[in-house]
């Protein structure tokens, strides 16, 4: 089986040529969507190396919906390449694998029909996915951006509304961004969006729609019943709107723990890879390159000294 690496790349080019250096096998292949507003040149280089860039780039912009229209690029890349992939895994240029590529891909080849994504359905506060991330309306950033916030706030348009009214019968999941999914699950979501472009643009007027939109489709699929957690760890701080970036003491407990907890709320299962890492990540990554390979025989008690 092919594995298909997706990066969602707008900085840290220092960082993003280590982790494109960590991904390398020969059943891995690269795609990297670069952000429209980045600078291209800083990452052209990696096409030496086997990176495949999209065709078309987007202008990403926090929390709006043309997040999902950069993975979308992404997927649709890759599904198209010349040489088949089975598996999409989709990360961001400041990941880094905290196990061998060979672990990696031994760990997909076992699973090969099990979808690696996170799902709760919403709305579920305790998970940070509100009703508001489905039912607020939220203006795009472009031309009119003003003049739908004017709209809003006069009342002319609404700013809240009965989701249920939009999802044309689906029931709403949300999730983490991030996830690996099998070619055929990666095709229906492509698919499903295509062909129901009312729900499509409702989706667009919301807010993180990468955390909800994909995980909608996958939850309302024949794929649901071979779900399981997603394989990217982060650490988040109470009140913080985006994960801790990494330092040494998080390395030694992402490398410490290795599972997320049974009992934790998505279940347990590996931990692939890690977010979200600095650009001057060196430091970090030799440590984890020097001990992950030592999968089976690594010491975790005298790590955990370290």
């Amino acid at each position: 089986m092919t594995t298909a690496y997706l990066l969602l790349v707008h900085n840290a080019p220092d960082h993003v040529r280590r982790l494109v250096r960590s991904l390398q096998h020969p059943q891995a292949r690269i795609f990297m969507h670069v952000d429209r507003k980045s600078r291209l040149s800083d990452f052209e280089p990696l096409a030496a190396h086997g990176v495949h860039f999209t065709p078309h780039r987007v202008s990403v912009h926090w929390g709006d919906y043309s997040q999902v229209e950069a993975i979308f690029e992404l997927m649709r890349t890759a599904l198209a390449s010349p040489e088949r992939v089975d598996r999409l895994v989709l990360l961001s240029g400041v990941d880094y694998p905290v196990h061998s590529t060979h672990y990696i891909q031994a760990f997909f080849d076992r699973q090969p029909d099990i979808e690696f994504i996170n799902l709760v359905e919403m709305p579920n506060d305790r998970e940070g996915k509100p009703e508001s991330r489905i039912a607020r309306r939220v203006p795009r950033p472009g031309p009119f951006r003003y003049l739908t916030w004017a709209l809003l706030k006069a009342g002319l348009v609404k700013e809240w509304r009965d989701y249920h009214q939009h999802l044309e019968g689906l029931r709403p999941f949300g999730g983490s961004t991030w996830w690996a999914l099998t070619r055929e699950c990666a095709q229906h979501i492509l698919d499903f969006a295509d062909t129901h472009p009312a729900l499509t643009h409702y989706f667009s007027t919301t807010v993180c729609a990468d955390e909800t939109f994909i995980h909608t489709i996958v939850g309302n699929s024949p794929f649901l019943e071979k779900v399981r957690r997603n394989v990217t760890r982060n650490y988040w701080s109470p009140g913080r709107s985006s994960p801790e970036t990494f330092g040494m003491s998080l390395v030694k407990d992402v490398l410490r723990e290795r599972q997320f907890p049974a009992d934790s709320f998505h279940g347990g299962g590996d931990i692939l890879f890690a977010r979200k890492f600095p650009n001057d990540s060196q430091a970090l990554v030799d440590y984890i390159d020097a001990l992950r390979d030592q999968v089976g025989v690594l010491d975790l008690e005298e790590l955990k000294t370290a």
